[in-house]
């Protein structure tokens, strides 16, 4: 009785050390998969923007894998895949949160810009006369700026490139409040009140 069992043992060791070797010494094709499909999906959302540290650990660890593959040392590859995976996730998580805080920011932003780009055009239709030359030239380069910059934040903002969107709303936002400004020189409108 004894004998069988140390023979059985004996049997399902060596099955379990070749499964194991044979494990160690195969392509590790479904960490392979999961690790680029993370990495993809990490590019997707331009989580290098958002997950700087883990963007960059995953683009390191995804290329001493590569690097280990191609040597065939499947086991230490397997190894990096899954921090490689461990690290896209977290980069991915990290990117969704902050490209929802940038799209609700760039709203924010463009309703605003939104009607104050539209108020400056109506008054500038208005006042037009009152602009010497050089001004009407200034102002007419304010307006094409802030046109071509809306048609560059549509873009943006199709392109789900929130974190591009967010700093171009903030240049928009800029040049309206130098038109604003120009408005306010040649009309003798009094400026925003400012708080004591």
């Amino acid at each position: 009785m004894k004998r069988n069992l140390n023979f059985f043992l004996a049997v399902c060791s060596g099955i379990f050390l070749s499964w194991a070797y044979m494990a160690c010494s195969s392509v590790p094709d479904m960490q392979l998969e999961s690790a680029a499909t993370a990495m993809k999906e990490m590019e997707n959302l331009d989580a290098a923007q958002y997950a700087v540290k883990e963007a960059k650990e995953a683009q390191s660890s995804w290329e001493q894998s590569q690097k280990l593959l191609d040597s065939k040392n499947y086991k230490d590859a397997r190894t990096y895949l899954l921090k490689t995976k461990g690290q896209a996730d977290m980069a991915i998580r990290l990117a969704k949160s902050a490209r929802e805080l940038k799209r609700k920011e760039t709203e924010s932003w463009k309703a605003t810009i939104d009607v104050r780009a539209q108020a400056l055009k109506t008054k500038y239709q208005e006042k037009s006369s009152a602009f010497k030359p050089e001004q009407k030239k200034e102002m007419d380069e304010f307006l094409a700026k802030i046109d071509q910059a809306n048609v560059d934040l549509k873009k943006e903002l199709e392109a789900q490139h929130y974190y591009k969107t967010a700093e171009l709303s903030h240049k928009i936002m800029g040049t309206v409040n130098e038109g604003e400004a120009l408005m306010r020189e040649v009309t003798g409108a009094p400026g925003p009140k400012s708080k004591p």
